[in-house]
C-alpha cells in the first residue's frame, strides 16, 4: 500500500542517512537511485570512507591504506524494500518465509535486464514510473522470479554492456580541482 511504502522510504532514508548512504551510492546501479532520492549530504560522499567501516575493502590510494566502506546484505535488502513473508499456497512451504521486495534486488538489477554500467534513460524511466504505479497502490512487493519476468522484456544484451564498459574504461576523467 502506499502507507507502507512511506514506511519503507522512512526505514530506507535512516540508514542511508547513516555512514552507510555513501556506500549504497558508490555500489551504482538501483542502489545508487534509491540512495539518491533520500541522500542529503553529498558532502558525506566526497569525504571518503567513514572514521570506523564495520566491514568493507581494503584500498590502497596515494601511499594510505583504508577500509571502503560496505553494504551488508541485511543493509541492501533494506534500501531494496524486501519484505519476509509467509507463503501464500502450502507448495511454498508452510514453515518457510519468501522475499519479496518493492525493487529488484542487487543481483536481479545486475543479472536480468537493467545494468548497463550506467543509469540510462530508460532505468530512470522505468524508476519514476514503478515508484508512481507503488504509490497508486497498483503494485505489491515482487518475488525474485517475478522481478526477473519483469526485467526480462527490457534485457540488455551482454555484448552491449561489454561494449558500455569498455567505452567507460577509455575516457580519461579531468583531474579534480582543489
Amino acid at each position: 500500500t502506499p502507507e507502507d511504502y512511506c514506511l519503507y522510504v522512512a526505514k530506507r532514508d535512516e540508514l542511508i542517512c547513516s555512514f552507510q548512504g555513501r556506500a549504497a551510492l558508490l555500489q551504482g546501479g538501483s542502489l545508487w537511485q534509491l540512495a539518491r532520492d533520500s541522500f542529503a549530504d553529498w558532502g558525506q560522499v566526497y569525504a571518503g570512507p567513514s572514521a570506523y567501516p564495520t566491514q568493507g575493502n581494503l584500498r590502497i590510494l596515494g601511499g594510505w591504506e583504508f577500509v571502503e566502506d560496505n553494504l551488508s546484505q541485511h543493509q541492501e535488502d533494506v534500501i531494496c524494500g524486501v519484505y519476509r513473508v509467509q507463503p501464500a499456497t502450502a507448495k511454498e512451504g508452510p514453515f518457510r518465509s519468501v522475499s519479496r521486495s518493492l525493487w529488484p534486488s542487487v543481483t536481479t538489477w545486475e543479472n536480468f535486464g537493467m545494468n548497463l554500467n550506467y543509469w540510462s534513460t530508460a532505468n530512470e524511466w522505468f524508476y519514476i514510473r514503478h515508484r508512481a504505479l507503488i504509490l497508486a497502490g497498483q503494485v505489491q512487493p515482487r518475488s525474485v522470479a517475478e522481478w526477473k519476468k519483469s526485467l526480462a522484456s527490457r534485457k540488455v544484451p551482454k555484448t552491449t554492456v561489454l561494449q558500455n564498459t569498455r567505452h567507460l574504461a577509455s575516457l580519461t576523467l579531468p583531474a579534480p580541482r582543489g
